[in-house]
């Protein structure tokens, strides 16, 4: 069986969610409510993918020593869809503020920190300790050098240089780091947003607009994103659209456009998919939980810890492939996935 048999994607993602259903007969917790359940949903999806993505890649890269995106279609966009659909869920989220005009700019701001900050400190504090780790906790490079680079790491994904002289610093994270960037640009954009939308009776503005969202949508593979997330938070406030969205059939026409996209396309950033993901994530914006999928208790808890979840993963992965499995490149197919199905649960 090929390595990349989606079979052992859908495994692993039954796996993650088996104990996610597992954690909730066991302990009670409260998920929030008086939120769209779908996209809370969709998010825990969307972590676990990036997770069996990067399984795989770890595969190659245990191969050939390449950190390189599958070659298979559904196997790479589990990766890259899931960043896209990312994207347009911080879209509809602060966009949706700003359309219903509750936005508290102090508040806000303080709050992205407050959000990102600690996790993402922690896994720095982790990146660094598995650093030292792969250096035998010898210092390779002079102290003041090694000091700035780690600092460097502080900056939320802007500059991440090896640490240390280690190749693999940036592997430790899977790379994930280079998304943050992308979310702090769009948090420094919103003000301009609301300004146009204040002013949206105002024929120049809303033309403005529109030709910068088009621009955006052409030329800006990472911005046209947060559009796709802005034009689902329109649609959203809607009762026609979301009418038609929570109908059998519009189900149907989501899960359509999701698997043409990971089936049919090799990257998740190009128009055509663009569309494609941005009518999937409209029709769950809406109000479809796809089935009851979405919204399900299991899905949702998998959701509330998805920012853990995709920041995190990739320490686990350099752990099992560095620390745990002995000679992990020598893996059979099925015991590499084995090996990640038994890590899937963590």
């Amino acid at each position: 069986m090929s390595i990349d048999n989606p079979l052992f994607a859908i495994c692993a993602l039954l796996l993650v969610l088996g104990f996610s259903w597992s954690v909730l007969r066991i302990v009670e917790v409260k998920l929030p409510s008086g939120r769209v359940t779908g996209i809370d949903g969709l998010r825990g999806f969307l972590a676990t993918s990036v997770f069996i993505h990067h399984a795989l890649v770890w595969r190659g890269y245990l191969l050939s020593g390449l950190w390189e995106a599958p070659q298979s279609n559904f196997y790479n966009q589990l990766g890259q869809s899931s960043v896209a659909l990312f994207f347009m869920v911080t879209g509809f989220l602060f966009a949706g503020r700003l359309l219903d005009g509750n936005m508290d700019w102090v508040r806000f701001y303080a709050g992205r920190v407050m959000r990102l900050a600690p996790l993402y400190l922690l896994a720095v504090i982790l990146m660094l300790t598995l650093v030292a780790w792969r250096s035998d906790f010898t210092l390779h490079q002079p102290g003041l050098e090694v000091l700035g680079q780690s600092l460097r790491w502080l900056t939320f994904g802007f500059l991440t240089p090896p640490v240390n002289g280690l190749a693999e610093t940036g592997l430790i994270t899977a790379y994930v780091t280079w998304t943050l960037p992308w979310e702090w640009k769009f948090y420094a954009l919103l003000p301009i947003v609301a300004f146009a939308l204040r002013r949206r009776d105002n024929s120049v503005v809303v033309l403005l607009g529109f030709v910068v969202c088009a621009l955006f949508v052409s030329f800006a593979p990472m911005a046209r994103l947060f559009v796709g997330g802005l034009v689902a938070a329109f649609l959203a406030r809607d009762s026609r659209w979301n009418a038609v969205a929570r109908t059998r059939r519009a189900s149907a026409v989501a899960l359509a456009c999701l698997l043409a996209t990971l089936l049919l396309f090799h990257g998740a950033f190009r128009l055509p998919p663009f569309v494609l993901l941005t009518t999937f994530f409209a029709i769950v914006a809406g109000g479809n939980s796809l089935f009851g999928v979405l919204s399900w208790r299991a899905s949702r808890l998998l959701g509330e810890i998805s920012f853990s979840l995709y920041l995190l993963h990739g320490l686990l992965l350099f752990i099992l492939f560095r620390l745990i499995v002995p000679a992990p490149q020598d893996l059979s197919v099925q015991q590499h996935w084995l090996v990640v199905g038994g890590a899937a649960p963590l």
